[in-house]
C-alpha cells in the first residue's frame, strides 16, 4: 500500500487532485485509516491513474472516464467517439486555416474581409408555397430538423421545387433554446403548406464558410440602420448548396431581411 504522497509521486498526480477524484467518486483510496484519516492506495491503482490521464488528453470528461472505470466495456465505444470528434476538429481547423489565409490575403491587398455592405441589395422576395417544420431546439440539432422535414415531405407525397430555407424566429440568440423553422418550396398547395408572402427585403448573397454568418447578419443589420429601415419579420435563408457536397468556402446562402422604412 502507498500513502497519498507516495502514490502522488509515483503517479505524477497531485495529492489535491487525488482528493478531488475521491470526492467525485472517480478514484478512491483502497483504504482510509479511521483514526487519522490517512489515505492509502494500492499499487495496482496506478494503472487507473495512467488511464485517467490518457483519456483526459483525448478530451474525455471526468464523467465519461468514471463510466469507463466502472465498466471497461465502454472504453472502445468512448475512444471511437473521441476519434470521430478529433477528425471533425481537424477538419474544422483546416477550414479555419484556409479562411485565415484568405483574410490575410485580402488585408494584404488593401481590402476589408469583414465588409459585405456593397453586396446588399434591396429586392422583393418571391411569394412561395412552403412545407415547413418549426421547433424550439438546440442549434446543434439543426440538421436533424431538416432531415425530419424531408421525411415528412416524403410521407406527404408533395413536390419540392426550390432550395431549403431556414427561418429564425427568436428575438435573441439562445443556442440551447432557439426557435427555428426549416421549409421547402412546394408545388402543391395543401392543408400542410403555408404561403410565404412577398416582402420588400434586404438581400445578401453570401458565398463562403458558414462560420462567417455572424458577420453577414451584422452587415445587414448595419445596412438597415444606415438606410432607415426596420426588420418586420423573421430573417430567412435559402441554402443554394449542399454542405455535404461542396467545400466549406464554396457554400452559398441567400439571406433575406424583410423590411420597411421607419417613416413609412
Amino acid at each position: 500500500m502507498l500513502t497519498i504522497s507516495q502514490f502522488s509521486r509515483a503517479g505524477r498526480i497531485t495529492a489535491k487532485t487525488l482528493r478531488y477524484y475521491d470526492e467525485i467518486g472517480l478514484l478512491s483510496p483502497q483504504k482510509v485509516n479511521p483514526d487519522n484519516g490517512y489515505r492509502y492506495y494500492a499499487v495496482t491503482q496506478l494503472a487507473d491513474v495512467a488511464l485517467i490521464q490518457r483519456l483526459k488528453i483525448y478530451g474525455c470528461s471526468l464523467a465519461e472516464i468514471r463510466g469507463v472505470l466502472r465498466d471497461a466495456t465502454q472504453l472502445p465505444v468512448l475512444l471511437a467517439e473521441k476519434e470521430k470528434q478529433l477528425r471533425e476538429q481537424m477538419a474544422n481547423y483546416q477550414t479555419l486555416q484556409l479562411q485565415l489565409a484568405k483574410d490575410l490575403k485580402t488585408l494584404a491587398e488593401g481590402g476589408d474581409f469583414m465588409s459585405y455592405q456593397n453586396e446588399i441589395e434591396l429586392v422583393d422576395s418571391p411569394t412561395m408555397n412552403l412545407f415547413s417544420l418549426r421547433k424550439t431546439m438546440d442549434v446543434k440539432d439543426f440538421g436533424n430538423l431538416l432531415q425530419e422535414l424531408f421525411e415528412q415531405i416524403g410521407v406527404a407525397g408533395v413536390t419540392p421545387i426550390g432550395a431549403p430555407m431556414a427561418f429564425y424566429h427568436s428575438d435573441e440568440y439562445t443556442p440551447e433554446n432557439y426557435d427555428v423553422e426549416w421549409a421547402v418550396p412546394i408545388a402543391e398547395a395543401t392543408k400542410a403548406t403555408r404561403i410565404l408572402p412577398a416582402y420588400q427585403a434586404a438581400r445578401l448573397i453570401f458565398k463562403g464558410n458558414y462560420q462567417e454568418m455572424p458577420s453577414v447578419y451584422g452587415a445587414l443589420s448595419q445596412w438597415l440602420e444606415e438606410h432607415n429601415f426596420q426588420l418586420i419579420e423573421s430573417p430567412f435563408e435559402f441554402y443554394q448548396t449542399d454542405p455535404s457536397q461542396v467545400a466549406a468556402d464554396e457554400n452559398q446562402v441567400d439571406v433575406y431581411f424583410p423590411i420597411r422604412l421607419l417613416d413609412a
